[in-house]
């Protein structure tokens, strides 16, 4: 797999959700990496278990970030909706993980498909939205 790297197009206009952002995808892309660098299942979910309890964990606080920045807009109900599903795949996914080829590819192409495809979809336009009602973190 490709590296997971964050590029300027994913900018929300908000430096601290675009810093946010870039831990995940900085996240993201050491998970790659130690899969791609274990040699063994063992050593894949050895290197890899403290990797994925970091991610989600700051899953956990960039979500509750942004929810609280946006929480009286109209679009909050189903922002907060995408995180969910979100988190409920992810974490089905993680209780998966075994350090198998396939599980890897699931979880590392969920991730980044999933963060690219939010930012760009819905946190972009959400966060312009709020901007414009000068609702600021």
């Amino acid at each position: 797999m490709d590296p997971i790297l964050w590029q300027p197009q994913y900018r929300t206009g908000i430096s601290a959700i675009d810093s946010q952002h870039q831990h995940l995808f900085a996240l993201c892309e050491s998970l790659r990496q130690a899969l791609a660098t274990a040699t063994d299942k063992d050593n894949k979910k050895e290197i890899c278990a403290p990797i994925l309890d970091e991610l989600i964990n700051y899953i956990d606080y960039h979500f509750n970030y942004e929810e609280t920045f946006f929480k009286d807009m109209p679009f909050a109900k189903e922002h907060r909706r995408k995180h969910a599903g979100f988190v409920n795949k992810i974490l089905g996914i993680t209780r998966r993980f075994s350090g198998t080829d396939t599980i890897d590819q699931e979880l590392l192409g969920f991730l980044a498909g999933w963060l690219i495809v939010h930012i760009v979809e819905t946190d972009i336009p959400d966060f312009k939205q709020s901007l414009s009602k000068n609702i600021t973190p």
